[in-house]
């Protein structure tokens, strides 16, 4: 029996976001939905979900037990491994004969190793294919994928959309996605929204055609790595690389320790912070902030990765394989970005070694110093400090009560000015090196 969508019609205050939407879901079909941003596909799916109620007209031939859905947040039981998430949703949680089937069926699409940890403990992109494996695992008349597909690379994205594939079996499949290529990769009929709506059809969007990372170019333009490249090259290129993004939420793992990359991290947006996780306490190694890269000896020393990283704030990170950057190109901008990452990691060596310099100082007001000097100032000399006491703590490899009180002293003594987390230092280089 096919899915009847009915004179839908759904109103917002004063907005009309849907006016009389009829469309007919047949048994067995694929189908992409697309549309500009705003247009109201996601309150479409919302009322098929039965999360939205109609202002008028119905739908016919689904329930909200026919449904699978996978939404654009990932919605998991962080504390649960990936077999559990799916597990208990399908109400077989010690059901041991359902949880095999299940650990065999995401070995599709997950690395073994992955299967039985915390889903906090998965990196952004894992968590993303632990929530469409639920999605597709869960019997149903009608699957609904909301942006499957954010953040990944070609290959990948190849890998994801053949499980799909295999996985629907001749369940309805409904896809919301902004690419034309996702549509044809599916074999999906596209359903555009603005002519189901009775409205012009709008100019597509280039930042996602490209790629949604392309939104952030004004952090890319004022990054080392990029200096000197025009910004309308920057999508060209990170195709060419086979650039990809991913998004975390605050307290997501981004990478594990003694993890290996073949790629370097870009961040867009957000902060993360590495950890080493060895010794009786966990030591700060370094915070990386939009505009920042990380991962480069990871990735080209093909080492395993010393610390855990974090991410602190939601963080969305452009992902550079090294398989990419090693390519031979007559591009002289594409030269030009290697030339520039090799000053980026050159500059990488010196910080490490100013920070092995901090914590050398056996004195902790000169390492508070030396640290606070290392950080960008404002035209008014204030230095905002990226992290909390009991972090800078850490940071410092300092006792919190020793930091807190040496802080204290230092404003008595007239050394720095403080005002929230900025702090002012009232020492030239010349001064402190005097101390």
């Amino acid at each position: 029996m096919p899915i009847s969508i009915k004179n839908i019609q759904k109103a917002f205050g004063a907005k009309q976001v849907l006016n009389g939407i009829d469309y007919e879901l047949e048994d067995g079909g694929v189908y992409c939905l697309m549309g500009p941003s705003g247009m109201g596909k996601t309150t479409l799916l919302r009322i098929l979900m039965d999360l939205e109620n109609p202002d008028g007209g119905d739908v016919e031939g689904l329930t909200r037990n026919d449904i699978a859905v996978m939404f654009q947040e990932n919605r998991l039981l962080e504390w649960m491994d990936a077999i559990d998430n799916i597990a208990v949703m399908r109400k077989g949680i010690r059901d041991k004969k359902l949880k095999k089937e299940i650990e065999e069926n995401l070995k599709l699409i997950l690395p073994a190793d992955c299967l039985h940890q915390p889903v906090t403990q998965l990196s952004g992109g894992m968590k993303r294919r632990v929530a469409l494996a639920r999605a597709m695992n869960y019997p149903s008349k009608l699957i609904i994928l909301d942006e499957p597909f954010t953040g990944l690379d070609r290959e990948t994205k190849l890998e994801v959309i053949d499980y799909i594939l295999k996985m629907r079996g001749n369940r309805i499949l409904l896809v919301a996605t902004h690419g034309v290529e996702d549509a044809a990769m599916l074999g999906a009929k596209v359903i555009h929204l603005e002519e189901l709506l009775g409205v012009d059809a709008q100019e597509p969007d280039e930042d996602d055609e490209n790629n949604i990372l392309l939104a952030r170019d004004e952090v890319m333009r004022n990054m080392n790595i990029f200096g000197g490249i025009p910004r309308e090259r920057y999508p060209e290129i990170i195709q060419k690389l086979g650039g990809y993004e991913e998004a975390y939420e605050p307290n997501d793992i981004v990478w594990n320790q003694g993890e290996g990359r073949n790629c370097i991290g870009i961040i867009l947006q957000g902060i993360i912070q590495a950890t080493e996780m060895s010794g009786k306490e966990p030591q700060i190694i370094q915070q990386f902030r939009a505009g920042e890269c990380f991962g480069e000896a990871v990735a080209f020393g093909e080492q395993k990765s010393w610390a855990e990283i974090r991410a602190t704030k939601a963080t969305r990170i452009l992902y550079l394989p090294v398989d990419g950057l090693m390519k031979d190109m007559s591009d002289c901008d594409f030269t030009l970005m290697k030339t520039n990452l090799v000053r980026e990691m050159s500059n990488k060596i010196a910080i490490l070694k100013l920070k092995n310099q901090i914590l050398a100082e056996p004195r902790l007001r000169k390492r508070i110093l030396i640290y606070l000097n290392i950080l960008p100032a404002d035209k008014a000399g204030w230095k905002e400090v990226p992290f909390g006491q009991k972090e800078l703590a850490q940071y410092l490899n300092a006792n919190r009560s020793a930091l807190s009180r040496e802080l204290a002293r230092m404003r008595e003594d007239g050394l720095i000015e403080t005002e929230g987390h900025k702090v002012k230092v009232l020492l030239t280089i010349n001064e402190l090196m005097m101390l």
